[in-house]
């Protein structure tokens, strides 16, 4: 475990060493508590947030997209360079399309689950809380209008209906968190199998929908299938 050797004007390369060595949370929260008070409050360096964000893409990040906040914030700090970071706006919409396309994101009714608990963003801790739902329509929201991505209009259009129908009540305010579990397991109501989607669906909508959702491959949670963008509209509709 590397030492907490935290300077003044020490913090960028301090944040660049927490994320490239993968420090435990614990001594990675000490050593980011010693380097503030190193110095007086204020911005990192360009430079420094620079190489913060170029830390984040390493190993397999850019995989799956890599930490959203820091990166969008910091590309819209350099949107107006000679030469702004392209590649920080690239990953930030990289980790939004997968948040949204993955299992982390409720393909139907809206509302996104609080994390995976797989590295492919797949399968969710089935919880859905209001503050992670509110934090991230804000998100999509910002992203729409830094790109004019109707995609990312379209997702938080999404997360804004199920907040709306799901988690606001009747007397006006708004409910904490819808629970997990239902009938006693965990995703049971949000999980599928192929009999009951083929039930409520005519055949041609069956086709379209398990190419779109999944079902044609191998169920992925306990024998059931939890859906995800498996292929795009697109994609869809050249193999009908």
């Amino acid at each position: 475990m590397a030492e907490c050797a935290a300077t003044a004007g020490a913090r960028g390369a301090l944040l660049v060493e927490l994320l490239r060595a993968g420090l435990e949370r614990v001594d990675g929260r000490r050593c980011v508590r010693a380097a503030l008070a190193a110095e007086p409050p204020g911005r990192f360096a360009a430079a420094a947030i620079g190489k913060a964000a170029l830390a984040m893409t390493l190993g397999a990040q850019e995989a799956l997209g890599g930490s959203l906040e820091r990166l969008l914030r910091h590309w819209r700090d350099s949107a107006e360079d000679e030469q702004p970071d392209l590649k920080a706006l690239y990953m930030a919409g990289l980790t939004l399309q997968r948040m949204a396309g993955g299992g982390l994101n409720d393909q139907l009714a809206g509302g996104f689950y609080r994390y995976c608990t797989d590295d492919r963003w797949l399968i969710p801790h089935f919880e859905k809380m209001l503050y992670d739902n509110a934090w991230l329509l804000a998100v999509y929201a910002e992203a729409y209008v830094a790109t004019g991505d109707v995609f990312y209009a379209n997702a938080a259009d999404h997360t804004a209906g199920w907040l709306q129908a799901q988690m606001q009540s009747a007397e006006g305010g708004y409910y904490s968190s819808l629970d997990a579990d239902a009938a006693g397991q965990e995703g049971a109501y949000y999980v599928w199998d192929r009999e009951e989607v083929g039930s409520l669906l005519t055949a041609e909508e069956n086709a379209a929908f398990s190419l779109r959702y999944g079902l044609d491959a191998p169920a992925n949670f306990e024998g059931t299938w939890h859906l995800h963008a498996a292929r795009s509209v697109e994609d869809v509709a050249q193999q009908l």
